[in-house]
């Protein structure tokens, strides 16, 4: 048992006390260290408040609230910049999707005896124009093509010489025709030969 430092352990009162007796100081001692405790934590809590209130500037608190408020004005950036990134690709898918070729039918156009070179289709999707190694233009005609998938018309620009290019202009009535011979040659839609450039430098 604890003996408080009033009663030592070698003094004669502690001799002539009951046991009762040595409790009830025991009992009182450990009240006065509580109220000690109790006290001290009081004094501290009252010296935190007032150096709260002696603290210079804004409150904790506007820190805070600006905090929140970056945070949810940077969030409404982001989605902001989300969905613009979203209406830009959905746009593209759009437009890609509106001048696509179509793909719900298929056919095979057999003709060329060699490989294939260049190609081109028209604006409008009614006329496309081939040619390769084989030194042959075709032109095949989609809408007066029959079951026999045969091109309307077919040449040789310049023969021995392999079509490197072909294209229409805009308005798909002409395209142009270049081979390997340096001279461009100008056809109207329906093969009929409208203009022929110089002969250009052979290594150019």
């Amino acid at each position: 048992m604890f003996i408080p430092s009033t009663l030592g352990k070698s003094d004669p009162a502690l001799n002539k006390m009951t046991t009762d007796e040595i409790q009830e100081i025991h009992s009182r001692h450990k009240r006065e260290i509580v109220k000690d405790v109790v006290a001290k934590r009081e004094d501290f809590e009252i010296n935190q408040e007032e150096s709260d209130e002696d603290f210079a500037g804004p409150s904790l608190d506007l820190f805070m609230n600006a905090e929140l408020q970056e945070k949810g004005e940077r969030k409404r950036k982001d989605n902001s910049i989300l969905q613009k990134v979203q209406d830009i690709e959905s746009d593209e898918d759009e437009i890609t999707t509106s001048n696509s070729l179509p793909i719900s039918h298929e056919v095979i156009l057999a003709g060329h005896s060699k490989c294939i070179q260049t190609l081109d289709i028209d604006r409008n999707g009614n006329r496309m124009i081939s040619g390769g190694l084989d030194y042959t233009l075709k032109i095949w005609d989609f809408p007066g093509m029959n079951r026999k998938l045969k091109s309307m018309r077919e040449f040789k620009p310049f023969d021995g010489h392999p079509i490197n290019s072909l294209s229409f202009d805009p308005d798909g009535a002409l395209f142009l025709c270049c081979t390997t011979n340096n001279q461009a040659r100008i056809y109207d839609k329906d093969g009929g030969k409208i203009k022929m450039t110089i002969r250009g430098d052979m290594y150019i």
